[in-house]
């Protein structure tokens, strides 16, 4: 932490390096605070971790596309366009885990929050607060992959039933943990 910055072989073309790979990890230091406090303790006195900036609400309308204005015209069954995501998650990652990845998603992602309403003047669009409810979990027994796969086919309906354009979730997951030996299995 003592050791100098310049003594250990760096230069003002170097600082620029060290700065942006702070920045990447999510602290704030400029070549010139290298450059100045050439020793990381004195340089952690100056840099900083900036907020995340919060999450607002969209004021003002939210403009359709063109595209999805004339899907929610035309198309009798909005579900028509649910895409359904199966994915291996590594051994050893909880289902806690899992659910603070979707909620981080949901929160980050706007339109995973929109909820569409029509009135006699067309479609709108209107962003929620927060996304709902979106994410369980189950806890498979020992089964063989065939049983496995047809539990998360049988259940792709009632995660898709779940799916309301007008009133949300417009994401569903669903986590089966397998056991801390084997990865679990995340549907979306």
């Amino acid at each position: 932490p003592d050791e100098d910055f310049f003594q250990i072989g760096g230069d003002s073309i170097l600082s620029v390096g060290v700065a942006a790979r702070a920045a990447r990890a999510g602290v704030a230091i400029t070549p010139q605070d290298v450059l100045q406090y050439p020793t990381l303790r004195t340089l952690s006195a100056v840099a900083s971790t900036p907020e995340p900036e919060a999450t607002t609400l969209p004021e003002g309308p939210i403009l359709l596309t063109p595209l999805v204005r004339r899907m929610l015209d035309t198309v009798a069954d909005p579900s028509d366009f649910v895409v359904i995501e199966v994915l291996d998650i590594a051994p050893g990652v909880s289902a806690d885990a899992v659910r603070a990845a979707v909620a981080n998603l949901t929160e980050m992602q706007e339109p995973l929050r929109y909820r569409f309403r029509r009135n006699s003047l067309g479609w709108r669009i209107d962003c929620a607060a927060e996304a709902g409810h979106v994410f369980d979990s189950v806890v498979l027994p020992p089964i063989g992959h065939d049983a496995e796969a047809a539990m998360m086919v049988a259940d792709k309906d009632e995660l898709m039933r779940d799916i309301d354009i007008t009133r949300g979730p417009l994401l569903r997951g669903r986590f089966y943990d397998r056991g801390p030996a084997r990865g679990g299995v995340l549907v979306l």
